[in-house]
């Protein structure tokens, strides 16, 4: 009803401040984002224009899959407020997932682009773990494995997303520390609700062989916290996707592929020793099997 409401009153006053800013704050609410956008436009062109405004816009324009009208956006929210630690965060984060779509801008240029806001935010606060993850993201992504778990290390503990850097924090710590620091990182993992999946599927990967008697069980109780994990990125999704957050929900998608496919190993594995387990079939009949299902997959 307000939201009706404040839509008549804008076709009635469009360059009314006060209007627009009334509007602003129930579109936040309702989070109708076309209507946000174009209210936001309107505040800017406006004599009340407010540098917060070219962020909150970005965010928008971001949310909905226009990547190159957000770049411009942020690059202007920067610009007018070097000081906002959020803002430069937000910024930062949105260049690294951004990163292979500017048209026009290499991905060492971007990088490049992001060290400075972070490096911005680390002035301001230097125990910001939003900032030192995502630089931990950059380490890995221009492969300076060392910096990157040096990071990882020091931040992990407090990070507020561990699901989104357990898998690289075990295969760095394994490959610097070896297998005794794999198996504390997940004997961590384990420890969190949002990591245990994932934890489960790292013990039943190739790398650590758990005994016999002990993989059926690691195996369902992968399967069982990864499949509660894809439930909530499902959800997730089909609140982005009715939205019409299109950028954030294809994000989302691909977490939901990679989750769906640790289920999909855990679950082979689990038939696998079944299948050994009462010996119906051979090892070179399992080989076989196993070639097909890469095959077709």
């Amino acid at each position: 009803e307000a939201e009706h409401s404040i839509s008549k009153a804008l076709k009635y006053s469009t360059d009314n401040t006060d209007i627009l800013e009334l509007a602003l704050r129930i579109y936040n609410t309702t989070e109708n984002s076309l209507l946000k956008a174009s209210v936001l436009e309107k505040l800017i062109a406006s004599p009340a224009d407010k540098p917060e405004y070219f962020s909150q816009l970005a965010e928008v324009k971001y949310r909905r899959g226009l990547i190159e009208d957000a770049k411009k956006d942020y690059e202007l929210a920067v610009e007018f407020q070097e000081e906002d630690e959020d803002l430069l965060i937000k910024a930062a984060n949105f260049f690294f997932l951004c990163r292979r779509e500017f048209k026009k801008q290499s991905l060492s240029r971007t990088f490049s682009y992001i060290r400075s806001l972070l490096s911005k935010v680390l002035l301001l606060n230097p125990h910001n773990r939003r900032a030192q993850l995502l630089f931990a993201e950059i380490e890995y992504g221009e492969e300076n494995f060392p910096k990157a778990y040096q990071l990882l290390e020091r931040c992990f503990h407090d990070c507020e997303k561990p699901e989104k850097y357990i898998t690289k924090f075990y295969e760095l710590g394994v490959k610097f520390d070896g297998q005794k620091k794999g198996n504390e990182i997940i004997k961590l993992g384990l420890q969190n609700l949002s990591t245990r999946g994932v934890s489960f599927h790292l013990l039943i990967s190739k790398k650590n062989s758990p005994p016999c008697s002990q993989t059926l069980e690691f195996c369902l109780k992968a399967i069982f916290h990864l499949s509660r994990n894809l439930r909530s990125k499902i959800e997730t999704y089909h609140k982005l996707k009715n939205n019409s957050d299109f950028y954030l929900a294809r994000h989302v998608l691909s977490e939901i592929d990679t989750l769906s496919l640790k289920i999909s190993d855990a679950y082979l594995l689990y038939y696998q020793y079944n299948l050994h387990k009462r010996g119906t079939i051979k090892s070179k009949a399992l080989e076989k099997y196993k070639v097909f299902k890469f095959r077709v997959s």
